[in-house]
């Protein structure tokens, strides 16, 4: 059970750090929230990727030969975990690498990084392997 506590005025309290870690002990919670925050952490680099090459979500959308309503739930976290296909051509596209923690990880530790793929230094986004490039 989480620790009531009492703050200076004397008015009781539980902590949100407290009651997380109570519900974190539950293995279904926890593998919910690992889930989420994975999710989560997938949609902040793929904006951040996006971003940082300039493009708006319907110019990466035509480059990985996707709809952009499917770009923005993938940017806003809606839904489950992307496809790693999905994943490998954004990166290819946009020259990066993502680099993706998994398992028992600690809460402090980025599940997501981003990096500029081996060899490419910057430059215009390519086609993904197996799409075609429409005009834009």
């Amino acid at each position: 059970m989480a620790k009531i506590r009492t703050d200076k005025k004397h008015r009781r309290y539980v902590s949100h750090a407290d009651v997380v870690g109570e519900e974190l002990k539950d293995p279904k919670v926890r593998a919910a929230y690992a889930e989420r925050r994975m999710v989560h952490e997938i949609a902040r680099a793929v904006r951040s990727m996006r971003e940082s090459a300039g493009l708006s979500q319907e110019q990466l959308a035509e480059l990985v030969d996707m709809k952009q309503p499917a770009i923005a739930r993938l940017e806003t976290s809606q839904g489950s975990i992307p496809r790693w296909q999905t994943l490998n051509r954004i990166a290819l596209a946009l020259h990066q690498q993502l680099k993706l923690n998994l398992g028992d990880i600690d809460p402090t530790v980025e599940l997501v990084k981003v990096r500029p793929a081996r060899g490419k230094r910057g430059g215009d986004p390519v086609v993904a392997a197996g799409t075609t490039r429409r005009t834009m």
